[in-house]
């Protein structure tokens, strides 16, 4: 874990797999800033806010969340951390929840898998 990492912006966009002659072409932009601090040499936090910016038109709505992050190094490349949300979704749609995520690196591989509870 870093002693202090901001992550600015995160853009993603987005062509799924197609299937027969079918085609998604959804576009997404995201603006994921984020700043963490080390607690000790294992756990840290980070507070977390992203945009997801989609196109109204194909009956997807923009997301915006905030979430606060605790994370806990459990084994030499595994983290587990938890996590407490509020996500808005435009058209008033609004939730809290809890979330779990377990996250490994190897070498420029890594993986995560988030549950949310």
């Amino acid at each position: 874990m870093r002693l202090l990492s901001a992550t600015f912006i995160s853009v993603s966009a987005l062509a799924l797999a197609t299937p027969a002659a079918a085609r998604d072409e959804a576009f997404e932009v995201w603006l994921n800033p984020s700043i963490g601090t080390d607690l000790d040499g294992d756990t840290a936090i980070e507070i977390e806010t992203a945009q997801r910016f989609r196109f109204a038109s194909e009956s997807r709505v923009d997301t915006d969340f905030f979430c606060g992050w605790l994370k806990q190094d459990v084994a030499h490349n595994v983290t587990l951390a938890g996590a407490l949300e509020y996500r808005i979704n435009d058209g008033g749609s609004k939730k809290v929840r809890t979330m779990q995520q377990l996250s490994t690196t190897y070498g420029i591989l890594k993986t995560k898998s988030a549950t949310p509870f």
